[in-house]
């Protein structure tokens, strides 16, 4: 008689604690990469959507022709149009007005000689694609990330500042 191997189903401890380790490791990672980068992904996030909603606003002034302006309100802003005898705040959908995730502020400084603002929105940009000169810098804790505008009166990253 022939004693023939009996085939093995399933997998061999090796297989299964190699698989473990590979998860845990992930799982540390993404653990690690999410904890650390807290207060700067979150003030990175706050001033991508900052700067795309502002130069989002600033090119419908252009195609449309008129003044458009952001302010800083507690905890957030909100967008405004110049309707020819006062400013109206933005209701639409993209560009309704904004809150700051928990932790978050924003800071806006002009140039010197400008020390208080006298109309309702804090920056402002024109028909003609000119914005007033300020710096901004969204702030989480003690990382901030500054915003600038560039020489075609856009707003960028200022990761220099």
């Amino acid at each position: 008689m022939v004693l023939r191997p009996r085939k093995q189903a399933g997998f061999t401890l090796l297989e299964v604690l190699v698989v473990a380790i590979i998860m845990a490791v992930l799982a540390g990672v993404m653990l690690l990469s999410s904890s650390l980068a807290g207060p700067a992904a979150k003030a990175a996030d706050a001033r991508r959507l900052l700067i795309h909603l502002v130069n989002q606003h600033c090119e419908e002034s252009v195609m449309l022709g008129r003044e458009g302006g952001v302010r800083l309100v507690e905890g957030g802003y909100e967008f405004y149009w110049w309707d020819g005898d006062a400013w109206v705040r933005r209701e639409d959908k993209l560009l309704r007005p904004r809150e700051l995730k928990t932790g978050l502020t924003l800071e806006v400084s002009w140039p010197k000689g400008r020390t208080e603002v006298a109309v309702v929105p804090e920056v402002v940009w024109g028909s003609a694609g000119e914005i007033s000169e300020c710096s901004a810098a969204v702030v989480a804790n003690a990382v901030r990330m500054p915003v600038t505008i560039d020489d075609r009166g856009r707003l960028v990253p200022d990761d220099a500042g």
